[in-house]
């Protein structure tokens, strides 16, 4: 088995829309990231990468 130097299970984040509707951005995400692997995060505009970053940097706190 590989070592694992980042795992995550189950990331839940939502945000508000100024007219008071949740927007779910990230629903159960789980990944891990293995040294000397190369990991990408792709997706469409909008679809969450950037949230997930700041989730595993610790600049936002996940819901769940």
């Amino acid at each position: 088995m590989s070592e694992v130097i980042l795992k995550t299970e189950n990331i839940y984040k939502s945000f508000k829309t100024v007219k008071k509707v949740r927007l779910d951005i990230l629903k159960g995400i789980s990944l891990e990231i293995e040294p000397e692997k190369i990991t990408v995060i792709i997706g469409a505009s909008g679809a969450g990468k950037s949230t997930l970053l700041h989730l595993l940097g610790a600049l936002d706190r996940p819901d769940n």
